[in-house]
């Protein structure tokens, strides 16, 4: 484990986007093997210290901001870092072994879930390098918007304000939002219902407070629109 933990750069939060050709999501080794284990994408969060213990840490999934499956990170062989020793076993056995620089995900801790109907979600990417800034889902029933920072990067003293770009209309403010916390923010009252998924998100760079004259001021660090994820 510490051989191992020496060798790691960096741990972060993944979810893994599961998309099976079998029904129910049963089937053997042979076939899970010939759907290429089922892989369709991944998305990393906030990279944090190897240092970090992950031994056993909470994990929480929600949709549209309900909760829908727990677990903790020792699930994982009791220990996530005996995953990666076990996996760079099999890979040097296999004449393939994990190289510097690889992404290597170590395992699920809570079980899969489908995603239920008409989840709204928008991924809000870096215009410079398309990698997730934000992430926003829409809570219907509530009409709020749910964000979870990914990687929000700022010069220092700058805030990061949340605009809402309805199609053909200028910029609309939905404040300053944390970088480093889950927050839940109303949608305006003319945005509720579909105008929101046609709508642009947008999070630029703005003095401490936010933008002083009601309209973006600052770099536009990321940007996204809503799609529609069917279950």
């Amino acid at each position: 484990g510490v051989e191992a933990l020496a060798a790691v750069e960096a741990v972060a939060p993944a979810i893994e986007i599961i998309d099976s050709r079998y029904k129910a999501f049963k089937f053997d080794l042979g076939d899970v093997v010939a759907d290429n284990a089922s892989s369709s994408g991944f998305v990393v969060g906030p990279w944090q210290s190897a240092e970090l213990d992950i031994s056993n840490l909470g994990m929480l999934m929600e949709f549209n901001g309900r909760p829908r499956q727990i677990g903790s990170s020792a699930a994982i062989l009791g220990q996530p870092l005996r995953s990666l020793v076990a996996g760079a076993r099999l890979s040097a056995q296999a004449g393939a072994p994990l190289r510097a620089g690889w992404i290597v995900m170590a395992g699920g801790a809570p079980a899969a879930e489908v995603i239920p109907a008409a989840t709204e979600v928008a991924v809000i990417n870096n215009p410079a390098t398309q990698r997730p800034a934000l992430v926003a889902t829409l809570d219907r029933a509530a009409d709020k918007l749910i964000l979870t920072p990914v990687s929000i990067a700022l010069p220092n003293k700058r805030d990061a304000e949340l605009w809402i770009i309805p199609e053909g209309r200028k910029p609309i403010s939905l404040g300053v939002i944390p970088r480093d916390a889950q927050t839940r923010v109303a949608l305006p009252a003319g945005l509720r219902g579909p105008a929101a998924y046609t709508a642009t998100l947008a999070v630029s760079d703005e003095p401490l407070g936010g933008s002083p004259t009601g309209a973006p001021t600052g770099q536009i660090r990321a940007a996204g629109k809503f799609q529609r994820m069917a279950g």
